[in-house]
């Protein structure tokens, strides 16, 4: 589990009340499917502690309508692939971040492309720690699979139970 007390003191309730929408900033136009491969970097800025977030991510899904962005930065450019990246809580109004929709045939904007040019990030929304990055994306990749895996009649069935005790 990641996350600080803080953190989850103040992002959850939120969360839980549908006030603020996460969309996930990984893929990148040079890195596509690549996670390892990504450029978009995280520089630390001493005198304000936190970090100036500079890069691009594509295909962020639901991206146009969401009202934060997690996300992968580079922040040790020296180190490993899969070494030097670092998870960040980004809010989307920040200044610095511009939100390009992708329309789709449709006319749904069900994707963005999100540029980061020198945004400001706080160190306390920093997830999972410095250069740790990694390790929070395969925990958030292993249960985002690992809900997709579960049979959908299970949830289903846990549904009609609390319809059925809600009526009763």
């Amino acid at each position: 589990e990641f996350g600080t007390e803080e953190q989850k003191e103040r992002y959850l309730p939120r969360m839980a009340a549908a006030r603020d929408l996460w969309c996930q900033g990984w893929s990148e136009p040079d890195a596509g499917s690549d996670l390892a491969g990504i450029t978009s970097r995280a520089e630390r800025d001493p005198e304000a502690a936190g970090w100036r977030l500079t890069g691009q991510k594509t295909w962020t899904t639901r991206g146009a309508f969401c009202t934060h962005l997690f996300g992968l930065f580079r922040t040790d450019p020296a180190a490993g692939r899969h070494r030097g990246l670092t998870y960040f809580l980004v809010p989307l109004d920040a200044e610095g971040v511009t939100v390009r929709g992708v329309g789709r045939l449709d006319g749904d904007e069900g994707f963005a492309e999100v540029f980061l040019d020198d945004v400001f990030v706080p160190d306390s929304d920093v997830l999972g720690g410095v250069d740790q990055g990694w390790s929070v994306a395969m925990a958030t990749t292993s249960s985002e699979r690992g809900l997709r895996l579960r049979s959908p009649g299970r949830f289903t069935a846990a549904v009609d139970r609390l319809v059925d005790l809600g009526r009763r």
